[in-house]
């Protein structure tokens, strides 16, 4: 069994107890966090983004043509994924009626789930206070809590592939468990279908680095794939017995090898540069101790220990993967943010425990690794164009700039070899302010809330896929919110060519691209709507 507390032996002589409340007391106060998450999410972006517009249609077509087994979107076979988080976003409109938030209900109970399945592995693992701060810390990473909470299939991923996890850890005490992580990889598969490999890639390495593979023979292994086995294959069956090879096609080669091997729709990033600047800024303001935690991890040769190794696999050994890979995602490295939060809580756990092993080359050590994630941030600033770069991160400039002064003075602090409480104060009055900060800044993003008003606002008054024309404006929501498949023009030209002959048009555009149309319409022959980005309504000659 595992042993709670690994810590080096000289270090654990020179730590104090930190009085904390019973192991216990911790998963109550967790849970009330991430109801409190739940809750926030009600009042969440009140408008669908791009995907959420997509897979929110396919869910209303399962619902409105009663077929769950092949789904579709706009009458076609939508084979990009497979069913089970359309599944339950289904049951959850049907109980809770059409709005937003019920469609995101489950994304919520899975994201609040991984906090949970957080804080169990970093109880087993470490104990039960790094436990409660690995689930803190993943709780109040802004990707984390942006992603999920949206209609998407990240937060079931990331919910199964850490459950397959926890009882795969648990199997030396419970025999049985071994059988429900196989149900739990069985899962995944009705969820990202090929992601099963990440959760199988942690149990293999695990069991290969321990020598120890007797769950292999266990009749509760054989019993668990038996049941994931009965759990998936019946919908692949009838999926590849329906679509033929469409499935295999395009579901499989086009989204998964295809993706792997090039980048698509312009989703492409520099090797290591990409994904250290989503890292960094997915994870603020945690970054600067995962980047501490995770030298002392290597440096101590922690590594060599299996509690260490396991959360090293999963947490770096994915995002290393999903570099390699040419298709990239900011979201593409998630599952690897619990195994982060658990690296990063053991090392906030023993600096609160009075750690004197902690010193000024660590820490500075530290701060020149911060400050080399911003220079590959000033790399990605020149790849992707300042304009491109302020409108995704700016609104996380503020943070950055306070994180870095705050570090700073802290690492200056630690310069006198002194680990006091006035430290640990400033310490964590420096993350509680970053973390105040973010939200305002980062996680109250509606994209489509504008093109939602528009579309309702001209929901049922004549416009048909023939009649509206969309300028720079992606199809999808329009379509969501009016039911009418606009036609979109993504250039000038192409814009000229649909405009030309009609004597009539629905439009929706950018409002800097509005004296477009008025090229060819006379905007007091018609009904204009203008917000402050977004221009639509009716336009006659």
């Amino acid at each position: 069994e595992f042993a709670p507390g690994p810590f080096p032996r000289r270090e654990a002589r020179q730590m104090k107890a930190l009085p904390s409340p019973s192991a216990g007391a911790y998963l109550p106060l967790l849970s009330l966090m991430c109801l409190l998450f739940v809750l926030w999410g009600a009042w969440g972006p009140e408008s669908f983004n791009d995907n959420e517009s997509c897979y929110a249609r396919v869910i209303d077509e399962m619902l409105a043509g009663g077929n769950w087994n092949i789904l579709t979107f706009n009458g076609i076979k939508w084979l990009e994924k497979p069913p089970l988080c359309y599944w339950l976003s289904a049951v959850s409109v049907e109980l809770l009626g059409k709005s937003e938030f019920a469609y995101r209900m489950p994304s919520f109970v899975f994201a609040s789930g991984t906090v949970i399945l957080t804080f169990l592995i970093g109880r087993l693992l470490v104990s039960p206070l790094c436990g409660f701060m690995a689930g803190v810390i993943l709780l109040t990473s802004p990707h984390f809590l942006e992603r999920f909470r949206l209609l998407e299939v990240d937060a079931a991923l990331l919910f199964f592939m850490t459950l397959a996890v926890y009882y795969y850890l648990s199997y030396e005490r419970k025999k049985y468990c071994i059988m429900l992580s196989m149900i739990s990889i069985g899962a995944v598969l009705l969820v990202k279908n090929v992601l099963f490999v990440l959760p199988v890639g942690i149990i293999i390495s695990s069991s290969l680095f321990r020598k120890k593979a007797g769950w292999l023979h266990s009749p509760y292994t054989w019993a668990g794939a038996a049941a994931a086995a009965l759990f998936f294959l019946p919908w692949y069956a009838y999926t590849l017995h329906v679509s033929g090879g469409e499935f295999l096609k395009l579901g499989i080669g086009y989204h998964v090898f295809t993706r792997a091997a090039r980048p698509i729709d312009g989703h492409s990033g520099y090797f290591l540069v990409f994904y250290t600047f989503e890292l960094l800024v997915g994870m603020l303001p945690w970054t600067f101790m995962l980047v501490y935690s995770s030298y002392r991890l290597f440096r101590e040769k922690l590594f060599r220990k299996h509690e260490f190794f396991i959360l090293a696999v999963w947490g770096w050994g994915i995002f290393l993967l999903f570099n390699f890979m040419g298709t990239k995602y900011q979201h593409y490295i998630l599952p690897s943010y619990p195994a982060f939060a658990i690296i990063t809580a053991y090392f906030i756990e023993r600096f609160f425990k009075g750690d004197k092993t902690l010193s000024f080359k660590g820490a500075a050590l530290s701060f020149l690794l911060f400050m080399m994630f911003l220079t590959l941030g000033a790399l990605l600033y020149l790849a992707l164009g300042p304009a491109s770069l302020v409108s995704e991160y700016g609104r996380y400039l503020p943070v950055l700039l306070l994180l870095l002064l705050g570090l700073y003075v802290f690492c200056l602090l630690l310069k006198r070899g002194k680990n006091t409480a006035a430290y640990k104060a400033y310490f964590a009055v420096v993350i509680l302010v970053s973390l105040l900060l973010q939200y305002p800044l980062g996680l109250n993003v509606d994209a489509n809330s504008e093109i939602k008003k528009l579309a309702l606002s001209m929901r049922g008054k004549g416009i048909s896929g023939d009649n509206l024309v969309l300028y720079s404006i992606n199809e999808i929501p329009v379509f969501y919110y009016t039911g009418v498949y606009g036609r979109r023009a993504s250039g000038e030209k192409e814009l000229e060519a649909l405009l030309r002959d009609k004597n009539e048009v629905y439009f929706m555009a950018a409002r800097k691209d509005l004296p477009l149309f008025e090229r060819h319409f006379n905007p007091a022959n018609g009904d204009i709507t203008i917000l402050s980005g977004k221009a639509g309504g009716i336009l006659r000659k």
